[in-house]
């Protein structure tokens, strides 16, 4: 069996990927540790392909909290 690869991202950052959820049945949302080793405290955040930072000290990317409505 094959896996999905993901897109490659940054040649020059370091990417590990933490985990993966499917939002919404299409959009897949990937969560990265660090993945650029000059900022330790940074994490990539892939939504349906775009790729921001986010910093760990200042917001966790998480799920929502159940039961949302």
């Amino acid at each position: 069996m094959q896996q999905g690869h993901l897109p490659r991202l940054h040649e020059d950052s370091d990417i590990i990927q933490d985990k993966i959820v499917i939002v919404s049945g299409r959009e897949i949302m990937a969560y990265f540790r660090n993945c650029d080793r000059f900022a330790a405290n940074s994490c990539h955040l892939s939504v349906g392909g775009e790729v921001t930072r986010e910093s760990l000290s200042t917001q966790h990317p998480r799920p929502k909290a159940k039961d949302d409505a």
